[in-house]
């Protein structure tokens, strides 16, 4: 892992938004992120949106507010989209911050400060199975979550928990570990 600036000044935070016709809120979360005291570049995936998602990311980018846009013909899903984004990052520090506001970003300091401080190398809400495989410094922090209803725009789904599942039994149960792999 790279160095990280311990001055806020110096350090570049790219924020990846993933969004899949978030038109009601992507502006308003863009905004937000623009009024916090860090030095940004934001990185916004339009993942195949059907509403007019798509037009207001080039509109922010326009103005300046995003540093780029990449749109996705088809929804690959939230994932497809982070990885699209971050081969594009060039910051310091990576976070996603979802275009629907579920999380504030006003706690992206707070989440970021233990690796600015060389306390981890990545901070979550919540632990990853593979991250805690290659033994990476996990530094984990309450996080305001507000929750929106399906009628609200929800689009997580039983394959998704059947997904979670299988991954933290991938990760832990059916890889070994990188210290047993000699």
């Amino acid at each position: 892992m790279s160095r990280v600036p311990t001055e806020w000044n110096d350090i570049v935070l790219t924020v990846v938004v993933p969004a899949y016709n978030e038109a009601g809120t992507v502006e308003q979360a863009i905004q937000q992120l623009r009024n916090l005291p860090l030095t940004l570049e934001v990185i916004a995936v339009n993942d195949g949106s059907s509403d007019d998602t798509g037009a207001i990311l080039d509109v922010l980018q326009r103005q300046g507010l995003v540093q780029r846009v990449i749109h996705q013909p088809t929804n690959r899903g939230k994932g497809a989209a982070i990885r699209a984004a971050v081969t594009a990052a060039t910051g310091h520090v990576i976070v996603v911050q979802d275009a629907d506001l579920e999380y504030d970003p006003q706690e992206l300091p707070r989440l970021i400060d233990p690796i600015r401080l060389g306390k981890a190398d990545a901070v979550y809400g919540s632990r990853t199975a593979r991250l805690a495989q290659a033994r990476a410094r996990i530094w984990e922090m309450p996080i305001t979550y507000s929750g929106r209803t399906y009628a609200e725009g929800k689009k997580i789904g039983w394959r998704d928990g059947v997904a979670a599942l299988w991954h933290i039994l991938r990760f832990n149960l059916l890889q070994r570990k990188p210290s047993e792999r000699r």
